[in-house]
């Protein structure tokens, strides 16, 4: 029998836990680690050349490989040297935020890096409303409280779709690095040797996902998902090509998008306000399965995100 605390590791917990995170405000990106860290220093942790959000999904979906890797030999883990940095030059520059802590009290001179790892940030009784003067702690370290309230801009709709764009491309990466560690050629024979569901694929995922957070209502989204569906997304947040073209298979994108906003009503008539389904039929149906109805269906939404009315 489990304790309280074994089932609040395993249940709560271990299901949540990552490596490396980001977010979106205020037209920043934000990236969440837990020591200084640059683009290279994620590439090289999730093994590809892949943009920023490609490459935490990889990060992320791997992350038990790379915990065992870590455990097994710890001083000459990659996951070792990621989170274990102290090195300041690890940077981001632009619009990107890297918010971290482990360093101390480290003099941060940069506005793209924000460490946590101080009085401010220790210390609750310093973050707390209606403490006197909190402006008197040092080193800016509540800038954070500076930029992630632009969120709230938002209203409830949009972050719900946001959110649900975010949980498809979380499993979509998911179920291709999955496939990709268990059996790289059965994989291959049902995603395309030529990145049908791959790079490419999770590349243009993730650059929907930048693309939507960006926006501050859901027609904005809306005409973000119309360029998807019209192949209108053809270069990452880096400005490289993204190859290949849209699709209706299972295991497309579109599938596990459509799994997710199939739960939310809400979501689904906003967005597909002609798409109707007897009563329960709609939340039963997986996108992602290869069968009449799911097929008939994800053509006939991506055809609608094509031309909305």
């Amino acid at each position: 029998m489990q304790t309280r605390a074994q089932y609040i590791y395993r249940e709560i917990y271990k299901p949540r836990l990552k490596i490396v995170d980001f977010d979106y405000a205020d037209g920043k990106i934000i990236i969440y680690s837990h020591a200084p860290c640059d683009l290279q220093a994620i590439q090289f942790l999730s093994g590809t050349t892949a943009d920023l959000i490609a490459s935490i999904n990889t990060i992320n979906g791997n992350i038990n490989n790379l915990i065992q890797t870590y455990c097994n030999d710890p001083s000459n883990s990659q996951l070792s040297r990621f989170v274990w940095n102290r090195d300041l030059n690890k940077r981001f520059y632009g619009t990107y935020v890297n918010v971290f802590g482990h360093v101390g009290e480290a003099n941060i001179s940069t506005a793209n890096q924000i460490n946590l790892d101080t009085d401010s940030g220790r210390h609750e009784e310093y973050l707390l409303p209606n403490q006197p003067n909190p402006a008197k702690c040092t080193n800016g370290n509540l800038k954070i409280l500076q930029v992630a309230p632009a969120a709230a801009t938002k209203d409830e709709t949009t972050q719900n779709l946001i959110a649900k764009i975010k949980s498809a491309v979380m499993v979509y990466t998911d179920w291709f690095n999955q496939r990709i560690s268990k059996n790289w050629f059965s994989c291959r024979s049902s995603i395309g040797l030529f990145n049908r569901h791959g790079d490419d694929g999770q590349r243009r995922a993730a650059e929907v996902l930048r693309r939507s957070y960006l926006e501050t209502n859901i027609n904005g989204i809306k005409k973000v998902l119309q360029d998807f569906a019209n192949n209108k997304i053809t270069k990452d947040e880096m400005k490289r090509t993204i190859g290949g073209s849209v699709r209706a298979n299972p295991h497309s994108f579109i599938s596990y998008l459509l799994n997710e906003l199939k739960t939310d009503d809400n979501l689904w008539n906003q967005l597909l306000p002609t798409v109707r389904f007897i009563p329960c039929q709609q939340t039963q149906i997986d996108f992602t399965q290869d069968n009449q109805i799911a097929n008939v269906v994800r053509s006939k939404i991506l055809a609608m995100f094509k031309n909305p009315s």
